[in-house]
């Protein structure tokens, strides 16, 4: 190979480094889960050309070193959020092709006056049943009563004739620093991953009882959101007084309950059940006390847009997370980009 030949060809790979380069900072900014696989092509062509030029080039490896870190970061992620949309996929699949009836008030009949009030209020009446459902959350977060705060943010996907749900969080520590949490609930069966940097394993709870019926309560309090659900057969209500009513479940030989209460003009006010409290057999069951704190209306049905998530402890409360809700859609088959 002539010098000049030699010279012609390394100058190519540089180009196409700084290409792709280009390419995977564009997939980046737009969002797009592949540039972390453009990253890995654009550190083996870099580092291609540093070989190639080594005398004048061999400090880059350091630069390419940080690159690779944050492009493994990066394919970690990419992974994480492929477990979690198949997941999602999967409880909508199962729902794909059911037929969705209108809520009518001969649906309502057989429910608390204040419940019926609630779904009135809502907007529910006369618009298709919600079936699959799937919204956008941001919110602070902790770990403990004494743990900063956390900022996160989450996509969430619930079935409703056939409950489940799926939740992806993104939970920021510190700068750069980041925990990312899948949380699902599946033909009666929950599990919970959380990894640092999507990559390391931090907590990884398999189903048992306990869990799958925590699981399960946390699902009935969020039909919040989807207000519809209340009609659906396997739940049982029982009026509590002029504002509040118990609201069972039954699903897959287990049952859960958990308290409403509403404000006098119908909007929902707060949900309240004795849930377990961590996982596993130590798993104790404790007060669980959700605080709707705004209202607002998303898709023609208004909702609690805000609350805040406490656990009623014999130590004293602690508020373990404060949620607001920035998107939601129903009866859709499409996941968030």
């Amino acid at each position: 190979m002539t010098e000049h030949f030699r010279s012609r060809f390394i100058g190519l790979i540089w180009l196409l480094s700084c290409l792709l380069f280009l390419i995977t900072a564009l997939l980046f900014v737009t969002h797009d889960n592949n540039w972390s696989l453009a990253g890995f092509v654009s550190i083996i062509v870099f580092q291609t050309a540093i070989i190639r030029s080594w005398k004048q080039a061999k400090y880059g490896i350091v630069l390419n070193a940080m690159l690779l870190i944050i492009v493994i970061i990066g394919f970690g992620s990419r992974q994480f959020d492929q477990v979690s949309a198949r997941k999602a996929r999967l409880i909508y699949a199962r729902s794909a092709g059911q037929k969705i009836d209108v809520l009518n008030q001969d649906m309502l009949v057989s429910l608390p006056a204040i419940v019926q009030k609630w779904l009135v209020k809502s907007g529910s009446v006369g618009k298709p049943v919600a079936n699959t459902i799937r919204l956008l959350q941001e919110g602070v977060l902790r770990t403990g009563p004494q743990t900063n705060w956390m900022a996160f943010t989450a996509r969430e996907y619930f079935t409703v004739n056939d409950p489940a749900f799926v939740w992806k969080a993104d939970i920021s520590i510190k700068a750069g620093l980041r925990l990312a949490v899948l949380d699902n609930f599946d033909n009666g069966n929950a599990a919970l991953s959380v990894k640092f940097l999507s990559l390391y394993p931090i907590a990884n709870v398999v189903s048992d009882p306990k869990t799958d019926t925590a699981s399960m309560q946390r699902w009935l309090a969020e039909i919040i959101w989807f207000p519809s659900a209340a009609a659906s057969s396997f739940l049982t209500w029982t009026a509590n007084g002029p504002v509040s009513a118990t609201a069972t479940m039954h699903y897959r030989n287990m049952m859960v309950s958990g308290l409403f209460t509403f404000t006098t003009d119908g909007d929902v006010l707060s949900f309240s059940a004795n849930r377990y409290y961590g996982s596993g057999p130590e798993a104790q069951q404790e007060k669980w006390y959700i605080q709707s704190t705004e209202w607002n209306v998303f898709r023609h049905i208004r909702m609690p847009s805000a609350c805040s998530i406490t656990w009623q402890l014999a130590a004293g409360d602690f508020t373990w997370a404060n949620i607001k809700i920035t998107d939601i859609a129903y009866n859709t088959e499409s996941l968030y980009p």
